[in-house]
């Protein structure tokens, strides 16, 4: 009845403004824009709504939400990450947040005391605060092998609601791995926590934990065109074409700790770019950057459906890695609005922060659903 109304009024303005000729336009508008506000209230409940033109417009299935990089155990506020225990103080549980990754047995990580199960590291949205948890990401070194634990969400850290099965970390062996473990619980909480219920190291050790709204699309290569469909392509790449080549930076390895491979380095020329043929259309609106050494400064994500007409996604400056962790790669992680589905992903690199040849550990691929 209301937008009846209010739908007559405009139309007996838009006829007054059309007497006086050169006021149409400005009156087109005006009904358009209550027409468009009485629409968003009567379709609020609604996954998407209709614009006032009529152009329908994409509305994701939950909040783009990841945890925070944390600086410290309560910051940035009003995240909080603690932990059943510490080994030391060179250990802490907001560490396994802090973005940055394990390099070279220094990087900066959780570890428990040594014992016996369970332990658990836990991280707070804050107070008001609650989000949907599709995907936990845990990075694991040498320490933590084999472990046994469950996913857990709550909204008052005492009553736990399993969000998941009960999973075990991949074997180090000689790579550090993203393990990547998709939830069954597409529910709010307030509090996440990671349950370790067996340990064969008798200690916990985590360098690198994200929990994200998005679920991760893992391409997993082990070669430039394996698995099937993908098919990964590079402007240039080292001499090491076999461990260092464009496909390295997306077969889920960190970094391999005895020669420093797996990872995509081109020669000293820009622009250097990567690409992913993912076989057909893909959603992908999020993207995890781990890089180090050659950390790209400039960087353009764009994205196509033929490999030809290419629209630019994003272009940022990543954050210095060697700068802003020292002795460890660093996780960046890059979220878009982007609710078209596209087959060919470019990564361009146009400078980086230390003049020397582009490269990239990982790249990881994230989908935040739409309706």
């Amino acid at each position: 009845m209301k937008r009846n109304l209010i739908t007559r009024q405009c139309s007996f303005i838009s006829n007054f403004f059309l007497c006086i000729g050169t006021a149409t336009v400005i009156c087109g508008f005006v009904s358009l824009a209550y027409a468009g506000r009485m629409q968003d209230l009567l379709m609020a409940s609604r996954a998407s709504m209709v614009e006032a033109t009529g152009t329908p417009v994409a509305k994701f299935k939950y909040p783009q939400w990841s945890t925070a990089s944390m600086s410290a155990s309560n910051a940035p506020a009003p995240a909080m990450v603690y932990a059943s225990s510490v080994y030391s103080s060179s250990y802490l549980p907001w560490y396994a947040f802090d973005a940055s990754l394990f390099e070279a047995y220094t990087g900066l990580r959780w570890a428990s005391e040594v014992g016996s199960p369970p332990e658990w590291i836990l991280y707070d949205c804050g107070s008001g605060n609650s989000n949907v948890a599709k995907t936990l990401v845990i990075n694991n070194p040498r320490f933590g092998n084999n472990d046994t634990f469950i996913f857990q969400g709550s909204n008052d850290s005492t009553n736990w609601t399993n969000l998941a099965a009960t999973n075990t970390l991949a074997n180090y062996s000689v790579h550090y791995f993203y393990n990547s473990y998709a939830t069954t619980n597409f529910d709010y909480y307030r509090y996440f926590r990671v349950n370790f219920t067996v340990m064969p190291d008798t200690l916990v050790s985590v360098c690198f934990m994200k929990i994200t709204s998005a679920v991760q699309i893992r391409p997993s290569m082990t070669s430039f065109n394996t698995p099937a469909p993908y098919v990964v392509t590079q402007s240039s790449l080292s001499a090491n074409g076999t461990n260092q080549g464009g496909h390295c930076a997306f077969d889920n390895y960190e970094l391999d700790d005895v020669n420093y491979y797996h990872r995509w380095i081109a020669t000293n020329e820009f622009p250097a770019w990567v690409k992913i043929d993912m076989g057909s259309n893909v959603l992908v609106n999020g993207f995890g950057i781990d890089a180090a050494n050659g950390c790209p400064s400039n960087f353009i994500i764009s994205a196509s459906i033929n490999d030809s007409d290419y629209t630019t996604l994003v272009t940022t400056n990543l954050a210095n890695s060697q700068y802003a962790m020292p002795g460890c790669t660093l996780y960046q992680d890059i979220v878009t609005t982007s609710t078209t589905a596209y087959r060919f992903y470019k990564f361009t690199a146009t400078d980086t922060w230390t003049g020397a040849a582009a490269e990239l550990w990982e790249i990881l691929l994230w989908q935040y659903e739409v309706e």
